[in-house]
């Protein structure tokens, strides 16, 4: 029975935690929110610890979509450059579209990930 309820609080502190770091952005501030609704800092280490732990996953797996994405539109470019060289077509497009748009794609993906 007391783990059920543990847990309804945990939920609660966490939806709140959501909120207010949604709003602020500082874990200062969500800090001090979760401990006006609890005074028991156990319960607040284990909801930030909880909270921070999904957050900088959810962070990590968008950066590796990007990631992912921007190294797809580099080989992209580099495919089209590479087949087009001899074919006496213009490859200026891929060859400096393609690469640099991959580029900024796969920087935006490490800045996601690392935060």
């Amino acid at each position: 029975m007391k783990n059920t309820e543990d847990r309804k609080k945990i939920d609660e502190l966490y939806i709140i935690a959501e909120k207010v770091y949604s709003a602020t952005g500082d874990k200062e501030k969500v800090t001090s929110t979760i401990l006006t609704h609890t005074h028991d800092e156990a319960l607040t280490e284990v909801v930030l610890r909880y909270f921070f732990k999904r957050y900088f996953q959810e962070r990590r797996n968008q950066g590796l979509l990007y990631l992912g994405i921007g190294i797809v539109l580099i080989l992209l470019g580099f495919f089209v450059t590479f087949f087009n060289f001899n074919a006496n077509q213009s490859f200026e497009i891929s060859m400096y579209g393609f690469t640099t748009l991959g580029i900024l794609i796969s920087f935006f993906g490490l800045y996601k990930m690392i935060g």
